[in-house]
Order: structure tokens, then C-alpha cells, then sequence
């Protein structure tokens, strides 16, 4: 929803500060074309309307400064200085699940994470989901992709190397390494994990 005060849109979704910070008086958002309350009040209510303003331009100070606080504290951590190679990646192969090699970050705590897969060929991987929002991009090789809690190669798409897709947070999905070994860079935002989908 857009408001106009003087010629200018401010989005209340978009920019909330602007509003609960000050930026804009509380009365614009009533009427931009007209005077603050203050001038517009009769001369016996001219002196509460204004007791009243002030007060809530104080509660509006206050609040942002609480707002400020929340979203200092418990901010996830900072993401650390990091340049490497493919040849400095190390390549990790669990006894279950894909080899992955972690870029920066880490899936497990808060925060924006990196990471590589490697799919051998012919490999399918059967619908799953993750909790967090994740964006992959084909590295090498093709790879299948699609979502639904069942596997339907009629419903996958193919993605060269050079593509991407998302992974939206608790949406299943599935993939194939049909023709060949298949290497995937993964950005996400943890703590992640991986959910299987119950065979039906």
C-alpha cells in the first residue's frame, strides 16, 4: 500500500521506519493535505491535541529505539573474509548423503552459508525439503530437477550447466544426475537440514 505525502510514495511494507521513526509525522498518514492537527483544532482543544501529539511522538522515539535494540541483538554472525580456490576446497563424503565441500559458513548455526554438491552420474535424489531458503546453480554437468513430494521425471526440468533453481523453505523437490556427474553450488540462509518425504 502506497501513501503520498508532498509528491513523495512511501511504501508501509517497504519502509516502516520511516514512519515509526519520525521521518514522517504520525498525522500525514491521515491527511497529507492538510495542516497537523495541532492547526487544525479549534482554539479550546489546541493545547491537549498537542499534549497528545507529543506524547505519542515520545512512544514513537522509544519504540524505535527498541526496534533498534531487537535487531542488534542476536544478529547471526558476520560473514568472514574468504577467497579460495576449487583446488582448496575440501571435499567431505559422509556415509549417507552427497560429497560436499563447504565454502564459507556453516548450515547448522545462523546465517548465510555456501556450500558444493556433487551428484554421481545416474544418481537420484528422492523428494526432500529444507527449512531455510536456498538458491542452487549448476556448476558442470545436467542435472533433472523437480518438485513434489513425488518423483515424476515428466514433470523435471533439464538445467545445463549454468542454470539455477530455488529450494523455497519446507518445499519438496527432487533431482536426477541422468547423463552424467553433476556439480552444484548451494546459498542458503541456516540453520538447515534436509526432511525426506515419506514414500506414499
Amino acid at each position: 500500500m502506497l501513501l503520498s505525502f508532498e509528491e513523495h510514495s512511501v511504501s508501509l511494507y517497504g519502509s516502516p521506519r520511516q514512519y515509526w521513526c519520525g521521518i514522517l509525522q504520525p498525522w500525514q498518514y491521515l491527511d497529507p493535505k492538510q495542516p497537523s492537527p495541532t492547526a487544525r483544532a479549534s482554539p479550546p482543544f489546541a493545547g491537549r491535541v498537542t499534549e497528545v501529539w507529543n506524547a505519542l511522538d515520545l512512544t514513537l522515539v522509544t519504540l524505535c529505539a527498541a526496534l533498534a535494540s531487537a535487531t542488534s541483538y542476536g544478529q547471526p554472525r558476520s560473514l568472514p573474509e574468504s577467497a579460495v580456490t576449487p583446488e582448496e576446497l575440501r571435499w567431505i563424503a559422509p556415509p549417507a548423503g552427497l560429497p560436499y565441500a563447504l565454502v564459507v559458513g556453516d548450515p547448522t548455526t545462523a546465517g548465510v552459508y555456501v556450500g558444493r554438491g556433487r551428484l554421481e552420474a545416474g544418481l537420484r535424489v528422492e523428494p526432500h525439503s529444507h527449512p531455510d531458503n536456498r538458491v542452487v546453480t549448476v556448476l558442470s554437468g545436467t542435472v533433472l530437477v523437480g518438485y513434489g513430494e513425488v518423483f515424476d521425471e515428466n514433470k523435471m526440468k533439464v538445467l545445463p550447466a549454468g542454470s539455477t533453481w530455488t529450494e523455497p523453505a519446507n518445499q519438496p523437490h527432487y533431482a536426477w544426475a541422468k547423463d552424467g556427474e553433476v556439480v552444484v553450488q548451494v546459498v542458503g540462509n541456516g540453520p538447515s537440514g534436509t526432511h525426506l518425504v515419506r514414500k506414499r
